[in-house]
């Protein structure tokens, strides 16, 4: 499956990024019991087209978390994609030199 990113590059699928910002999200909601291989498999099940978009895979695992009952851990991970694409904000004002897109 191929993902394009929010920059308009298209690249191959990493079920890892999104692995790790699961577990981010239940780091920092200090949430314990989370077993990210079995809520990626639900969010891999859920995953239509190639390629898909970024956002549409943060998506999923929101609903994901949420309809499995780790509100908080889904709290968290939508704060953490928030960030994300804050720093995408920032990286683009700064190569652009003038922050206009």
């Amino acid at each position: 499956m191929r993902v394009v990113k929010r920059d308009g590059t298209v690249v191959q699928f990493s079920d890892e990024k999104i692995r790790r910002g699961i577990v981010l999200a239940a780091d920092a909601s200090q949430v314990q019991g989370i077993n990210s291989v079995v809520q990626m498999n639900r969010i891999c099940d859920q995953l239509l087209g190639d390629p898909v978009h970024v956002d549409s895979i943060g998506d999923t695992v929101e609903r994901v978390l949420m309809n499995s009952g780790w509100l908080e851990v889904a709290k968290c991970f939508v704060q953490y994609r928030s960030q994300k694409r804050a720093g995408e904000a920032r990286r683009l004002v700064s190569r652009n030199g003038c922050g206009i897109a």
